[in-house]
């Protein structure tokens, strides 16, 4: 589990948002933080929505969305989200690899999708099912 780094927890700190809150309106009904550690829900932020040492830019936006009140985009991010949410699909996670198996499939082999963290793999999941292929 990934903690939140010094500037989202000085941010959330200075809007009055406690870290467990904030983990909570992302998702996380633990209260414990298990996205990046910039701030923003998806695990791999830092290398994939912006450069290691750059500011992000999901974080800023979602922190204005939840002061405004307004909803905010959820993911699932367990497997048990994922399996609720694609019941077709066989999802597994083991040494951090996501895998999905199409299970209603006859073809041979079965379709199959691959990620690092639950969020991609629902990325993924959304871009075959909406014709995106793998």
């Amino acid at each position: 589990m990934t903690a939140l780094d010094p500037a989202a927890r000085t941010a959330l700190r200075d809007c009055g948002i406690s870290v467990a809150a904030w983990a909570r309106a992302q998702g996380f009904t633990d209260g414990r933080w298990h996205g990046d550690a910039c701030g923003c829900p998806d695990d791999r932020c830092a290398g994939y929505h912006h450069d290691d040492d750059a500011d992000c830019g999901c974080f800023a936006v979602l922190l204005e969305q939840y002061l405004a009140g307004l909803p905010l985009p959820s993911l699932p991010v367990t497997r048990d989200d994922l399996a609720a949410a694609f019941p077709e699909w066989d999802i597994c996670q083991a040494s951090g690899i996501w895998t999905a198996r199409l299970t209603t499939s006859q073809d041979w082999p079965q379709p199959y999708l691959t990620a690092s963290s639950a969020a991609e793999l629902a990325e993924r999941l959304n871009g075959y099912l909406t014709g995106g292929g793998r």
